[in-house]
């Protein structure tokens, strides 16, 4: 994804996640506004902010190829001091050429542990299935499960991929169970599918995998 690409696909996830934002019944702030908060969020400002009634939502639109998820650290701690605020993170559609490096994955399983230790539990399992989707490519390799012919395993495929690899013994019953639910959890952050939270123990459970698969120490036993 060239440049020119990057900044259009940027802009129109910008304006899908306002609009959404708008109907559901949020008031997106000017950036002029921005004083009114009972508290600052640094510098630059971030993409978006919203307020309904006493909520405070704070979002930011990455790219899943961005290496500049550590900066949401700052941001995260910033959203914390604000009472009844959480941050969101809004992901582009773009798609990597080649597979995640690990080093990336583990910065996406590292900013998911940050963020669920400062109370963002839905931009945590949002991040936190991200890495999963890279970690299960690395697994899938090394772990030589027999897939269908002409597979190739890609993050925007992670569903598919843990289910196969469940159907061939791969994925213990009681892991397939768990990251099912994760899945749920993280459908609804991502699309505003009810207002209870992720459950942070349910993405401690999937970071717990995520680093045995991508250590070589993943074993399907239940």
């Amino acid at each position: 994804m060239t440049d020119s690409t990057l900044e259009q696909a940027y802009r129109q996830r910008l304006e899908e996640a306002r609009r959404e934002l708008m109907e559901d019944g949020w008031e997106v702030l000017p950036a002029d506004r921005l004083a009114e908060l009972p508290a600052p969020l640094g510098d630059p400002a971030p993409d978006i902010v919203a307020r309904r009634g006493g909520e405070v939502l704070v979002g930011e639109v990455k790219s899943r190829n961005s290496r500049e998820l550590r900066d949401l650290n700052g941001l995260a701690d910033a959203v914390a001091a604000i009472p009844n605020a959480r941050l969101e993170i809004y992901w582009l559609g773009d798609e990597p050429a080649a597979n995640p490096e690990r080093d990336l994955i583990r910065e996406y399983a590292d900013e998911a542990a940050t963020l669920l230790r400062s109370g963002h539990a839905r931009a945590a399992v949002a991040t936190a299935w991200s890495a999963l989707e890279g970690a299960l490519i690395y697994y899938a390799a090394e772990s030589q499960a027999p897939l269908p012919a002409g597979t190739r395993p890609a993050p925007q495929q992670a569903w598919a991929l843990l289910s196969q690899l469940y159907s061939l013994g791969y994925i213990s019953d009681a892991d397939y169970e768990r990251l099912h639910e994760l899945r749920t959890q993280r459908n609804a952050a991502v699309h505003f599918a009810g207002k209870q939270a992720p459950d942070p123990a349910d993405i401690e459970y999937a970071l717990g995998i995520v680093d045995r698969m991508l250590n070589g120490r993943y074993i399907a036993a239940d």
